[in-house]
């Protein structure tokens, strides 16, 4: 019965282990706030992202299924962005031909932190989404 404790113990310390240390790589590095509409009820919710520049443009990734991204790419209003203490309003686009180069650019960006991010979620099947300041 000791045996079984101990392992389950040992299982549940290192599932808290991994979700502390996920949370610690998500939150280090450079850390936007994304501000976008829910259709149904105008309300905005906002969520924590790492963001890439490139070609002349700021680069989110995201994962097609999350909210977050529907939200963006369904809302017609721009999108609110905080950077480093600044706002900014942006359009969004999706660009699939662009998410090879986004995830090398994350990769190389935020290093150990996106690998690990990496294994919990696989950033094959990902959205890119450019923000452009086009409105």
């Amino acid at each position: 019965m000791r045996l079984i404790a101990k392992l389950l113990g040992g299982a549940l310390a290192l599932v808290v282990a991994i979700f502390l240390v996920q949370g610690v790589a998500s939150e280090t590095g450079e850390v936007v706030v994304l501000t976008t509409l829910h259709d149904t009820t105008g309300e905005t919710s906002t969520t924590r992202l790492w963001v890439v520049d490139h070609d002349g443009a700021m680069w989110l990734r995201g994962d097609a299924e999350s909210g977050w991204t529907q939200r963006a790419l369904a809302q017609t209003a721009p999108l609110q962005l905080e950077r480093n203490d600044r706002h900014y309003i942006f359009g969004v686009a999706s660009e699939p031909a662009q998410v090879a180069r986004v995830n090398a650019l994350m990769r190389k960006k935020y290093g150990w932190r996106d690998q690990l991010i990496s294994l919990m979620a696989p950033r094959e099947d990902s959205v890119a989404l450019r923000l452009t300041s086009d409105l």
